[in-house]
């Protein structure tokens, strides 16, 4: 995944990327958005088997039970990522409604 996908994912804009990296911090807004997506990243890779090319793809493309939305696009937000564990879930133990 190239960088700026990823920092969109994550909710960090690229300009603002360079800065942090010069200054080795992020801001407390920026990593509650990388923790974020790590934990629905980590999820995912568990419910696919560690297939990390595959969980990119799923975050990317739209899904149907999220609305045409992507998994990625939703998890900028607590809330949106707390939809997406739940689709995980459903997923995991095989509840589709």
């Amino acid at each position: 995944m190239s960088r700026p996908s990823l920092l969109k994912l994550i909710g960090i804009k690229l300009t603002y990327f360079s800065r942090r990296k010069i200054s080795g911090k992020l801001t407390s807004v920026e990593s509650e958005h990388l923790v974020r997506f790590i934990r629905v990243a980590d999820s995912a890779i568990k419910l696919m088997g560690g297939d990390s090319k595959e969980v990119i793809k799923w975050l990317v493309e739209p899904a149907l039970n999220m609305n045409g939305q992507s998994p990625g696009s939703l998890i900028c937000t607590e809330t949106g990522a707390l939809e997406v564990m739940q689709l995980i879930e459903r997923t995991r133990y095989g509840v589709f409604s």
